[in-house]
């Protein structure tokens, strides 16, 4: 497969699953699953899948990072993914999922102009 098609195709995976987690959240609300087991199991899930793919993978992957890269790492996806997943999470439970995504995806705009 062709670098390019392979980028658009996994681009356009990417979206969708981006797209689908509001609705699934908001379902698995209605089951009496509260925000903060959802994220553990989510990421739980992600783990599972992403070491599989460094360790099952055909290419070998150098998964390594100095403590330097560490750090960063650890505040970009540990601390600000984590708490915007979680506040994007809490907030679906609150407001129909239509409201938060108008606001989630128009908001970098709105900072932009005012």
């Amino acid at each position: 497969m062709k670098d390019q098609l392979k980028g658009t195709l996994l681009t356009l995976v990417a979206a969708a699953s981006f797209g689908v987690v509001g609705p699934i959240t908001k379902l698995v609300f209605g089951y009496g699953i509260s925000p903060a087991f959802l994220m553990a199991l989510r990421f739980t899930i992600a783990s599972i899948v992403l070491w599989g793919y460094v360790f099952l993978g055909k290419k070998r992957i150098n998964y390594r990072l100095t403590r330097k890269q560490f750090r960063i790492m650890w505040m970009i996806g540990g601390i600000v993914y984590f708490f915007t997943t979680l506040f994007y999470t809490y907030a679906i439970k609150y407001i129909p999922v239509s409201v938060s995504l108008l606001i989630f995806y128009t908001s970098p705009i709105m900072v932009n102009f005012f």
